[in-house]
């Protein structure tokens, strides 16, 4: 399910409604289609949509963008949440459903973005489970109020701390992945690759696997288990 500011869906309908009763009746209707929910903001996600992800109704993936860690850029972004805000909803998503995926975004470079407005990112990166992360220099656009603001970071230093965001966001995923061996997951399967010889899929908690096997076809829905990380990626094999 996406689209722009999915998690304020229904409140201008009549009579009101919202994306939980949707997606609830989605679940009740169609149990045999696997949901997965876009990018939430953070003041948009309902911790209700828990339950309908522990009842496996909802894959367990999450997008939430946090785009900066220092408060005050996220005021100037007109973000409407703080970076303390956004920890303490991440790290109770994380202990309601540990296993889960939960990837942001991060946009450096904004303007005015200090040294230490950089190193409040870096921080509250580091202590968030996450399993990903989508990092962007922050791009000049035409009649937006931030195009006027003063201050804006050079193309170098933009791109260092890209690059420094970058690297972290690798360690995170690597180490999402690590702990997923010896896990069971439900994957769709995508096609056979033609240089590996295995069969392309996707998992619940949104990651790419390998699978081996001589009995697939695109689009089958199966259980696997993670049996290794390779330079391929992650290898699984189909549930006997």
């Amino acid at each position: 399910m996406t689209g722009v500011h999915i998690g304020a869906y229904g409140t201008d309908c009549t009579p009101r409604s919202s994306l939980l009763e949707l997606v609830k009746h989605l679940a009740d209707n169609f149990p045999q289609i696997r949901i997965r929910l876009s990018s939430l903001e953070p003041q948009e996600f309902n911790i209700a949509f828990m339950e309908l992800i522990k009842s496996r109704f909802v894959c367990p993936h999450l997008h939430i963008p946090l785009q900066s860690g220092s408060d005050r850029i996220l005021k100037a972004m007109n973000r409407g949440y703080t970076a303390d805000f956004f920890e303490q909803l991440i790290n109770s998503i994380i202990t309601g459903y540990p296993d889960i995926s939960v990837g942001t975004d991060v946009i450096t470079g904004f303007p005015g973005e200090s040294d230490n407005d950089f190193d409040e990112t870096v921080k509250l990166i580091n202590r968030l489970p996450l399993s990903y992360i989508h990092v962007f220099p922050y791009s000049k656009r035409p009649d937006t109020r931030a195009s006027l603001y003063r201050d804006h970071i050079n193309d170098k230093v933009k791109k260092e701390r890209v690059k420094y965001l970058t690297e972290i966001g690798k360690s995170k995923k690597i180490a999402y992945m690590t702990r997923q061996l010896g896990n069971i997951l439900d994957v769709i399967v995508e096609q056979k690759t033609k240089t590996t010889g295995y069969f392309s899929a996707i998992s619940g908690n949104y990651l790419k696997l390998l699978v081996k096997s001589d009995n697939l076809s695109a689009r089958d829905s199966i259980k696997v288990r993670v049996t290794s990380l390779t330079e391929l990626g992650l290898m699984a094999e189909p549930l006997k």
